[in-house]
């Protein structure tokens, strides 16, 4: 009987460990992909914000008033004035 014991006991040592093991090493992998998770969505937040800010900068190039200034400083351009003119059409 003492031979069964000890084998009853080493079984469960064995059990024990292996549980063990396999409780930690599913742990330290579920706390290693949500790190990752974390990290890609502040990646996303600066992409965003990166994409945000160079759209704010396009928009101010090419605003009209800045091309005009361009035009007028630098090739001596001058914004020509456009008089309302009545335009008739005949149709037959």
């Amino acid at each position: 009987m003492s031979a069964d014991r000890k084998l009853k006991g080493w079984i469960s040592i064995i059990l024990i460990t292996i549980f063990s093991i396999s409780f930690l090493t599913i742990r330290g992998e579920t706390n290693k992909i949500n790190d990752e998770i974390i990290s890609l969505k502040i990646r996303k937040k600066i992409i965003k914000d990166n994409k945000i800010n160079l759209l704010s900068k396009r928009n101010k190039l090419m605003s009209q008033t800045r091309i005009e200034r361009i035009a007028r400083d630098s090739l001596r351009m001058k914004k020509q004035e456009i008089n309302s003119k009545d335009l008739t059409l005949n149709v037959k």
